[in-house]
């Protein structure tokens, strides 16, 4: 829904520049004809203050802030980055660990009668849940929540233990297995 409205109003705004050009353009509308009172005045917060007596003008300001204010808002549904640090360590190598953020939960119950889910979810990320996964090692599995600030989520120091099982294969090089 969000993406409709700001391409609506990025097209009105777009149409609003051009239209106010095309009737300049075609002797419609004049610059040389000034209002006696003010024709358009903008105000944006205390800072900025646009005022005109040409009517010519304000098609043109209207439109322009239109699809500013249309990019501005498109640019606000971007994705947030952040940056993880931390260290895993063992008494033995490191062979086939692997750190995975994981966020939420966001909790929704199932319907009892037909077993649907519905839910509106609006993530707000102040927490993560970080799990360490290391296969072999005394602590096959580590679980933390990390807090978010500024950007930055630190795990610590996390020692998995020794390794248990030697000579186990990274996730990546276990074959497939094939049907029967």
């Amino acid at each position: 829904m969000f993406d409709w409205i700001t391409l609506i109003g990025a097209i009105t705004g777009l149409c609003l520049v051009i239209g106010s050009m095309l009737l300049l353009w075609k002797g419609a509308i004049s610059l040389s004809e000034a209002s006696q009172k003010e024709a358009f005045t903008a105000e944006l917060g205390k800072q900025i203050k646009l005022t005109t007596r040409y009517p010519s003008i304000a098609l043109f300001v209207i439109g322009l802030i239109f699809f500013v204010f249309s990019a501005w808002f498109a640019k606000e549904g971007t994705l947030k980055e952040y940056k993880l640090s931390g260290k895993v360590s063992s008494e033995d190598e490191l062979r086939g660990v692997r750190v995975e953020v994981l966020a939420g939960p966001w909790i929704s119950n199932v319907d009892e009668d037909d077993g649907q889910v519905r839910a509106t979810v609006h993530p707000h990320l102040e927490n993560m849940i970080i799990k360490i996964v290391a296969p072999g090692y005394d602590k096959p599995e580590i679980i933390k929540t990390a807090a978010i600030s500024n950007g930055k989520i630190s795990i610590g120091d996390v020692n998995v233990g020794n390794l248990k099982i030697k000579d186990i294969q990274p996730q990546e090089h276990i074959p497939d297995r094939q049907s029967e």
